[in-house]
């Protein structure tokens, strides 16, 4: 995704690692950790306005959009022709007053969904801020190694059971259940 605004304050990342907020490898870990988490939930988590997206039709009342919150609904569209009719929850369902069209790709929605920039809710930013953390503490290169077999390991960035649960939360297909 091309999103590249930090899901966590680098302050507060630098309260945590005592390292200068605008240390380059600080600002890199935030980067990076944020990117891994907008990947993991598969929809950029931050505002996005006017997303102009195509759904496959299914036949029935509702649809789900594929990122949430739903912060508004502006067109609606099967085949080009509106769809005057409609209702939106910001959990994503899109629903007809009738029903859907079968179609693939016959469905078109104009929609904004994300959290504005400041308003990250605070269990993403926390998982996000401990994966970052985590990121900094790496040491690089080999984390293991074994001779007559010829063994190697490298160390990598694990995961938490918060930054599990936070993923699946947030997760594109479950709505906004936070």
């Amino acid at each position: 995704m091309a999103e590249t605004t930090p899901l966590a304050d680098a302050d507060a990342l630098a309260r945590l690692t005592g390292l200068p907020a605008d240390d380059p490898d600080l600002i890199d870990a935030l980067r990076r950790a944020s990117d891994r988490f907008r990947g993991a939930v598969e929809h950029p988590v931050t505002l996005v306005e006017h997303d102009k997206i195509v759904l496959d039709g299914d036949g029935t009342r509702s649809l789900l959009l594929p990122a949430v919150p739903v912060v508004a609904v502006h067109q609606v569209d099967i085949d080009g022709q509106p769809v005057a009719e409609f209702q939106w929850s910001r959990n994503g369902i899109l629903r007809s007053a009738t029903c859907w069209s079968d179609r693939l790709g016959a469905v078109h929605v104009d929609y904004d969904h994300g959290y504005p920039v400041g308003e990250i809710p605070g269990d993403i930013a926390d998982v996000v801020l401990e994966q970052a953390q985590m990121i900094l503490d790496q040491t690089p290169g080999v984390a293991s190694m074994s001779t007559g077999g010829v063994s190697v390991s490298y160390s990598r960035v694990g995961i938490t059971e918060a930054w599990s649960t936070t993923v699946e939360r947030y997760r594109i297909g479950r709505g906004d259940s936070a």
